[in-house]
């Protein structure tokens, strides 16, 4: 049977075509189901200014993700008026690009907001679960300290961080609810994963993704295999400094856990 678009849909796509139909003034009063909808498009679609941010927001937003947005201190500032938010997905990391050289098709986004602008969006955030901010650059222990301050956070990603060592794993340590963390492609070693393992959350933490971390040895990925009992899925793929030892720990833990265990990647060297 086929499907045909709504009249809604048909004038929603006519809407976001045409920048001069979505200006500030004329969707600032539009109901909240209409401003998701064309949020969600226009912030994958085309640049948003703040102005354009704040006219599509209402107090019944819970997750904004501005991934494919260039954002600055300001759009930041209209996100920090809304303290309701259970995910927020800042990544900086550009899509890749197949035609360049390997080495180059990872990149961050050269304009990024400030350590006191990430403070003023994330401080009051009760409700946040969520936070993706891979490939953003400057992040101060400040940042995550505040991160401590948000009593729900269960999901967070860091992943290729410039700056990002094993002071953040224990400030982060206190928190008592993570499911997943990502700190691929960080300079955190040995000691930060001891820190996790004996961490606030080392009895929910499902997922671990460490993979290109170069700092890590088999003794963290023991401290890892000993202390956090709920793993799930762990990740660690191209950390160099990795033996065959910790295929031999991977072996008795996979006999410990086996009813627990949905995936495992690593390398040894």
């Amino acid at each position: 049977m086929s499907w045909f678009p709504s009249l809604l849909d048909l004038a929603l796509r006519t809407l976001v075509k045409d920048p001069k139909l979505c200006q500030p003034e004329d969707v600032c009063s539009l109901p909240p189901h209409l401003k998701d909808q064309i949020r969600e498009i226009l912030l994958k679609r085309r640049p948003l200014s703040p102005q354009d941010l704040s006219a599509l927001l209402h107090p019944r937003v819970r997750e904004i993700d501005v991934e494919d947005q260039e954002i600055t201190d300001d759009h930041l500032r209209v996100l920090s008026t809304h303290k309701t938010f259970r995910k927020i997905n800042l990544n900086q990391i550009l899509k890749p690009d197949i035609k360049s050289h390997p080495s180059q098709r990872i990149q961050s986004r050269k304009v990024q907001p400030s350590t006191e602008a990430l403070i003023q969006l994330l401080t009051g955030q009760r409700f946040l679960e969520t936070l993706f901010i891979r490939g953003m650059n400057g992040l101060s222990s400040e940042i995550f300290a505040t991160l401590t301050t948000c009593p729900n956070l269960r999901h967070l990603d860091v992943t290729r961080c410039p700056d990002i060592d094993d002071s953040v794993l224990q400030t982060l340590s206190s928190c008592r609810h993570l499911e997943s963390l990502s700190f691929a492609g960080t300079d955190i070693s040995d000691l930060g994963l001891h820190f996790l393992a004996s961490s606030e959350s080392r009895d929910c933490l499902k997922e671990l993704r460490i993979d290109r971390c170069t700092y890590v040895t088999d003794d963290g990925i023991q401290f890892l295999l000993e202390g956090l009992g709920c793993l799930e899925i762990l990740i660690f793929s191209g950390c160099r400094q990795v033996t065959d030892q910790s295929r031999i720990l991977l072996e008795q833990y996979l006999r410990d856990h086996r009813r627990t265990v949905r995936q495992l990647s690593w390398t040894v060297y």
